[in-house]
Order: C-alpha cells, then structure tokens, then sequence
C-alpha cells in the first residue's frame, strides 16, 4: 500500500484474521460479508501507519465479532488472538480498551 509521502509499507507482518470466503450454499442465501472486517481493519492500519510510520512492530492482535443470525433471533460473539498470546496479556488488552471506550475514546 503507498503512503501519502510515497514510501511502501509492507503488509505481510499483519496479524489480521480474515473471514474465509465460502461458496454459495444450496439454498442460494450468500455467505457472510466480510467487508465489515476489512474495512475495520483498513482504517486500523492507517491509524497506525500514521501514527507510528515504518518504526513499529505490532505485538499482539484480538479480533472480537458480534454475529447475528437465526433471523436476527441471535447474536453469538466470536473472538481470536495472535498465535500464542499468553491469557494474561490478551486479558489485560481486553481491560484496556473497556476503560478507553468506557471514557470515550476511541
């Protein structure tokens, strides 16, 4: 992806979890969109290109997912973490970012 100044940044380091794509199902309704995903991500790593440019390393990633289904009968809350994240850390993440959105940052 090119930067505003013009320099390159190198995206294969990411630890973002995607959806994987899956084919239509036999009873023609579409698979789950994942662009919401995407898009979450895309203006994450802009904030963070911005903020911090090529003399950074991302240490650690949670992705958590709200899922509706059943009709919107039913919300289930999926979530993943970096390959080997001790609980204690991704905890810690997870208090963290409650105390910001509590204050109402973002």
């Amino acid at each position: 992806m090119q930067r505003s100044s013009g320099t390159f940044v190198d995206r294969s380091k990411l630890a973002v979890m995607l959806l994987r794509v899956r084919p239509k199902r036999g009873d023609g309704s579409v698979p789950i969109d994942q662009a919401k995903v995407g898009e979450v991500a895309a203006e994450l790593m802009d904030i963070l290109e911005t903020t911090y440019g090529e003399d950074a390393e991302i240490s650690a990633v949670m992705l958590i997912t709200a899922v509706t289904h059943d009709n919107g009968a039913k919300t289930t809350v999926h979530h993943n973490a970096s390959p080997g994240m001790p609980v204690h850390e991704g905890l810690g993440l997870l208090m963290f970012v409650q105390s910001l959105i509590a204050r109402g940052a973002r």
